[in-house]
């Protein structure tokens, strides 16, 4: 290979090597980093960085996340959209002022801006970027959205007391305010059922339960100082909060709003907070660190991720699993087989099988059909195997396999089952259709030790040892002295005369 060659493929190498890390599977977690002015993209399948930081606006805080965009909003009050695919930023300028938290709606179609500064609460269109309404709300803090998209809850504090504002996603109208006690609501947190809503209350140490039935109040559950953010696992199961001035994340028990559980997320001041889709690790934006947090719950174990200055993600900043596409195994074409009775066969169907997306093949069948007498298919390995009993009949059956997607498409195998000896004195088959030198071998075995002649339903002669004479129908056979009619002759009076006996 020649030098320039050489340089060549090293430089394709490097490129192909890089592009997984621009392109990393789903889910990613998206990390504001609000000192240094960008985000932080770390792939969860691997827990390494992905990719390069994407430049943003000044001091960017809160996050929120659709299926095709992640939304950021900065001190400066600007919306930045930044798209996935591209890791391309626009943005939308609002009123001057401190924001407050960003939500999404399940469905991608709107997206929910607090702007503390402002007393305000924003409402787009995620597909144009137009401003659908603006509704007042006093130092609006935390976003969230309950599942089924019909409401909207805004943490606020009127002076007094927290509150909870709830707006009607249909018609876009603040209804009654939910009053929560505690003091300076941070972040929220729906459960993945939609009956329960919890709150930080930051100046009061406090979680608060909500019953979003009725709206009452469930119980305040102590934390330790400075809750900021807070999140369900997806089986509701447990809550997690980050305390940020006492460098913990506490763990609830939901079923009994107790705190169960502390642990230390390999930083100081942490913020923003969200799991992993298969609920095994809880992700923590450390501010003072500088770094990312990732806690293993199932063996207690913590990893760091270091990333841009005064990382503070305050939202749910990790993709929503997206499955894999269901697709079902494929079979080929499984040809046409041949079976000799009394002999042995196999036929391995795994042979013509393409499986999809790593899945094992889980099981095969018969769903047309039936396999000749003495056959039989396992349904676990794909394997037809046994000995035929009898010959001089045609079967075919159709089959397909399945994995966790289904089944695949089906095929149908013809099987011609024939006659077998391992001695070629004990029984021959032959066409007659003009063939006469088969005709006079045959008649040459036919003299040497008795047998039958018949006439199959396939239109061919055979001879047949007196044992197996037992077995042809009545009519349709003749002893083997053809000395005076002639072999031929015989033949083509059992063809013509199939029900005579001669």
């Amino acid at each position: 290979m020649n030098p320039v060659a050489r340089r060549c493929r090293r430089l394709l190498c490097l490129v192909f090597a890089l592009i997984p890390s621009l392109t990393s599977a789903d889910p990613l977690a998206w990390i504001t980093n609000a000192n240094s002015s960008n985000l932080s993209v770390i792939d969860t399948a691997t827990d390494q960085i992905s990719g390069a930081p994407v430049a943003t606006m000044p001091s960017p805080r809160a996050v929120a996340l659709s299926a095709t965009h992640v939304y950021v909003v900065h001190d400066s009050g600007t919306l930045s959209i930044i798209n996935k695919s591209t890791r391309l930023s626009s943005t939308i300028p609002l009123p001057a002022g401190l924001p407050g938290g960003v939500a999404v709606s399940p469905d991608g179609t709107r997206v929910y801006v607090a702007s503390t500064d402002n007393d305000a609460l924003y409402v787009f269109d995620a597909t144009t970027q137009a401003l659908i309404t603006t509704l007042s709300i006093d130092n609006p803090t935390g976003v969230a959205v309950k599942p089924d998209g019909s409401r909207v809850y805004v943490g606020y504090d009127d002076g007094f007391n927290a509150r909870i504002a709830v707006l009607d996603t249909t018609t876009n109208t603040l209804l009654s305010p939910l009053n929560i006690g505690g003091r300076e609501p941070s972040g929220l947190a729906v459960s993945p059922d939609g009956t329960r809503l919890y709150v930080c209350a930051s100046a009061t140490n406090t979680v608060v339960a909500i019953n979003l039935d009725n709206g009452a109040v469930l119980t305040n559950i102590p934390v330790g100082a400075d809750p900021r953010g807070i999140v369900f696992n997806h089986a509701g199961t447990r809550a997690y909060v980050a305390e940020y001035a006492s460098a913990q994340v506490g763990v609830i028990d939901t079923s009994t709003h107790a705190v169960i559980d502390h642990f230390n997320p390999g930083g100081n001041g942490p913020w923003g907070i969200d799991v992993s889709a298969d609920d095994t690790r809880v992700y923590v934006a450390n501010y003072l660190s500088n770094n990312v947090g990732i806690r293993n719950v199932v063996n207690n174990t913590v990893v760091t991720r270091s990333v841009g200055n005064g990382p503070v993600a305050f939202g749910r900043f990790i993709d929503a699993y997206v499955p894999p596409p269901q697709v079902p195994p494929t079979l080929g074409n499984i040809p046409d087989q041949t079976a000799a009775s009394g002999a042995p066969f196999s036929l391995d169907l795994v042979n013509y099988v393409s499986t999809t997306n790593g899945d094992p093949i889980n099981a095969f069948a018969i769903t047309a059909g039936t396999l000749p007498d003495g056959l039989g298919l396992d349904t676990a390995t794909g394997m037809i195997s046994g000995t035929p009993a009898l010959a001089g009949r045609g079967y075919s059956i159709t089959v397909p396999a399945s994995d966790d997607d289904g089944p695949s498409n089906a095929d149908t195998i013809a099987c011609i089952r024939r006659e077998f000896s391992s001695n070629p004195n004990d029984r021959v088959h032959h066409r007659i259709a003009g063939k006469h030198d088969a005709a006079r071998r045959f008649g040459r075995q036919l003299h040497r030790r008795p047998a039958w002649l018949s006439l199959g339903r396939d239109r061919q002669c055979r001879t047949h040892t007196p044992v197996e004479r037992r077995e042809l129908p009545v009519g349709i056979s003749v002893r083997h002295g053809l000395r005076r009619h002639g072999w031929l002759a015989v033949c083509r009076r059992l063809r013509g005369n199939g029900d005579s006996r001669l």
